[in-house]
C-alpha cells in the first residue's frame, strides 16, 4: 500500500477480549474492493480502506445484515484530496516560493 503497513499494536489483547472484533475485520479485509480493514485506536471502531466509494456502497446493506440494523456504519472519505492533506499543502509551499 502506498500509505505503509497499517497495524494497530492494540489489536491483539481488544480481540480477545471482544470476539466479534476480529469477525467484523476479517469479514472486511475479505470484500472485494477493499484494500484493508483496522480497529481504530482502542476498538472503538473496526473501519476499512476501500478502492472506490461505490464498494462503501455496497458493501453498506451487507454488513447491516450480517451484524444487524443497529451497526453503526458511516461512509467516509480521507483528505488525500482535501486542502489539508500534507501531499496538497506541500505543493502549495513549494509554488508559492
Amino acid at each position: 500500500m502506498p500509505w505503509g503497513i497499517m497495524s494497530n499494536d492494540l489489536e491483539r489483547p481488544v480481540f480477545a477480549k471482544h470476539l466479534v472484533l476480529p469477525e467484523i475485520k476479517a469479514w472486511l479485509a475479505a470484500q472485494s474492493g477493499v484494500r484493508a480493514a483496522l480497529m481504530s485506536g482502542s476498538g472503538s471502531t473496526v473501519f476499512a480502506v476501500l478502492e472506490d466509494p461505490s464498494v462503501g456502497e455496497a458493501l453498506e446493506p451487507l454488513a447491516r445484515e450480517r451484524y444487524g440494523e443497529p451497526t453503526w456504519i458511516r461512509r467516509c472519505s480521507t483528505l488525500t484530496n482535501s486542502p489539508f492533506s500534507s501531499r496538497r499543502i506541500a505543493k502549495t509551499v513549494t509554488t508559492e516560493d
